[in-house]
């Protein structure tokens, strides 16, 4: 006789497909060498991205060098560690949007290397991504730095 609590069990044939038997395969898939294998690999991967990103793109250098200066102007007005925090996530994401519009422009001069409606239209909805994270990150700033001089 099965108990209700066991009745109540999903098998693995159940979770095929899903995350949880990737947490713990009994079924011989996935072995813990293999995820760290991949972790090291994707970590070369993103590494090779950001030195693509920061040896080609002027305007990611230049993102990183304001990030920097941000991020000392932040901690010399003495702003919290939640605020230098989400600070850093805003710079972090303004860098990601950075690629993100640099792989854009990859493709669109690799698909449509000939002047075009479409190529433009594509850059230029990349840039205004980048333009609006920066734009976003500069009122952070602004906003830390008026609170600062009032003394909140």
């Amino acid at each position: 006789m099965i108990s209700a609590s066991r009745k109540n069990c999903a098998t693995m044939e159940q979770f095929k497909g899903s995350w949880l038997p990737v947490l713990a395969r009994m079924d011989g898939g996935t072995s813990m060498r293999a995820w760290i294998d991949h972790f090291f690999s994707a970590l070369r991967w993103s590494s090779a991205g950001a030195a693509d990103l920061f040896r080609g793109e002027m305007a990611a250098r230049m993102e990183l060098a304001a990030g920097v200066v941000g991020l000392v102007w932040i901690v010399v007005i003495g702003r919290s560690l939640a605020e230098i925090g989400v600070y850093l996530m805003l710079a972090f994401a303004s860098l990601a949007v950075e690629a993100l519009n640099t792989a854009i422009e990859e493709i669109v001069d690799r698909v449509s290397p000939e002047h075009s409606e479409f190529a433009r239209r594509a850059k230029d909805l990349g840039s205004a991504a980048v333009m609006f994270m920066l734009i976003g990150t500069g009122i952070y700033v602004l906003l830390l730095t008026v609170a600062a001089a009032i003394g909140r």
